[in-house]
C-alpha cells in the first residue's frame, strides 16, 4: 500500500514540511469566530500550521534522481511520438480528481490540443524525467 504524504509551507517560517494533512475548525481567539486551520503532522507527532494554498500531495513516484514527485512540481520530460521521435516538454504536476497529470501550466485545463499527459505513463516511459522546480519557487519556469 502506498503511503499518502503531503508537503506544505509552514505559516510560521515558510519552511516546507512533510507529513499527514489535517484540516480543522478552530475558534479564533481575537474574534471569537470559527476559522479553517490547516496542519501537516510530521512523523514525530508535531503539528505544523500550514498555508492551505501550498498543500501538495505526493504522487507515489520519483524522478530520475530519486526525488519524490509532488503536485505543483515543474518537470522536464520527453514523450515518444507516433512518428518515432522523442519530443521534449515541460509541465506542472496537477491532480485532476482521479489521477495525476502533467499540464502546460497549473492554470490550464490540459497540456495542449491533445490534452494532458498521464504522469504514471510519462514517468514509466521516460528514464530522463526530472523535477526542475515547483510553482511556489520557480513559476517562471513554466508558461501560461
Amino acid at each position: 500500500m502506498r503511503k499518502i504524504i503531503f508537503r506544505a509551507k509552514k505559516t510560521a517560517d515558510k519552511e516546507w514540511v512533510l507529513g499527514g494533512y489535517v484540516q480543522a475548525i478552530q475558534t479564533d481567539k481575537e474574534t471569537g469566530f470559527n476559522k479553517d486551520t490547516h496542519f501537516v503532522m510530521e512523523n514525530n507527532g508535531l503539528a505544523n500550521e500550514v498555508d492551505p494554498e501550498t498543500v501538495c500531495q505526493y504522487t507515489g513516484l520519483t524522478d530520475k534522481n530519486g526525488r519524490k514527485i509532488f503536485e505543483g512540481d515543474i518537470c522536464d520530460f520527453s514523450v515518444f511520438d507516433y512518428n518515432g521521435s522523442d519530443t521534449k516538454y515541460k509541465g506542472v504536476v496537477v491532480y485532476t480528481g482521479s489521477r495525476f497529470m502533467l499540464w502546460k501550466s497549473e492554470k490550464s485545463e490540459y497540456y495542449g490540443s491533445d490534452g494532458g499527459f498521464d504522469l504514471d505513463w510519462v514517468v514509466g516511459q521516460d528514464d530522463e524525467f526530472e523535477i526542475i522546480g515547483n510553482i511556489f519557487y520557480n513559476p517562471e519556469l513554466i508558461g501560461d
